[in-house]
């Protein structure tokens, strides 16, 4: 019950079991909408509300929004879980999202890349979009995000950024040419890695999680340890930067890249070779 009713991390609950706060909570988003002319939202921490009201909210945030002409608008919750069947249920249900923040790609493309995993496994954890229903090609990948250690730390603690590139650069491919919809985490373009520091190794009295050494600074000043040390905004030179501004041309250029249907063309496991269409 704490994780939908209590505080979490401290911070405020609101009483989502309370009609008028429901309500309130609809006009307020209803009205975002509106304002903002916006064609999405993802929503935090769905999980940690009643996922009845959350599933009315979220149907009733697309009918406001096909109310304004926007007939397809994006609406992924964030639930944090590996599991497909638990995230699947929130897009699946009556009156739901119609994506989700695609948590097991982010594991497979750790296992595969970084681990040397069976490449096989890439299209395994693909093939469970299907689960999704309305969803399936809206799925939300990613490989970092605000909540999870950096692959550039996985890849190298000492933060060689030659090595994070030449491992990254496969990977950010298959994001961008393998998955529905690819979010990029700031900071992987420059292959930043926590300054070697793994969230969680390091618990004090003082501070208890030892977390977010993930939310290195972009601009130069505050927390830079690493790959992030310097002004990193203007820095659109660097080899990962581009090669994301190529595969972003190539998804613009090529529609079958986003609409496309997948099919694994060869495979060779853990010697790491794998071709799709």
């Amino acid at each position: 019950p704490e994780n939908v009713l209590g505080q979490f991390k401290g911070t405020d609950d609101l009483a989502t079991e309370k009609e008028h706060v429901k309500y309130w909570l609809g006009e307020a988003f209803k009205n975002l909408i509106s304002a903002t002319d916006c064609d999405g939202f993802r929503v935090d921490a769905i999980k940690h509300v009643e996922k009845s009201w959350c599933l009315q909210w979220a149907d009733d945030m697309r009918k406001h929004a096909a109310s304004l002409g926007k007939n397809d608008f994006i609406l992924f919750g964030e639930y944090f879980s590996y599991d497909n069947a638990a995230l699947a249920s929130y897009v699946t249900s009556p009156g739901s999202f119609n994506s989700a923040l695609f948590f097991p790609m982010a594991n497979t493309i750790k296992s595969v890349f970084v681990d040397g995993g069976w490449t096989g496994q890439l299209t395994q954890t693909l093939s469970a979009k299907s689960q999704y229903g309305e969803g399936e090609n809206r799925l939300v990948a990613f490989i970092d995000n605000h909540d999870l250690d950096r692959i550039g730390l996985k890849i190298s603690a000492s933060g060689d950024t030659g090595r994070i590139s030449w491992v990254m650069k496969p990977a950010l491919t298959w994001l961008y040419t393998g998955t529905p919809v690819p979010c990029l985490y700031y900071g992987t373009e420059h292959g930043f890695n926590q300054g070697g520091h793994y969230n969680g190794s390091n618990k004090t009295a003082d501070n208890p999680d030892d977390g977010d050494w993930q939310r290195e600074c972009m601009f130069n000043k505050g927390f830079q340890p690493g790959p992030a040390s310097g002004d990193k905004l203007s820095e659109t030179n660097a080899p990962l930067y581009q090669h994301i501004k190529a595969l972003n041309a190539a998804r613009a250029s090529y529609p079958a890249l986003t609409r496309g249907n997948f099919s694994e063309r060869w495979q060779n496991g853990s010697a790491g070779a794998y071709a799709f269409s």
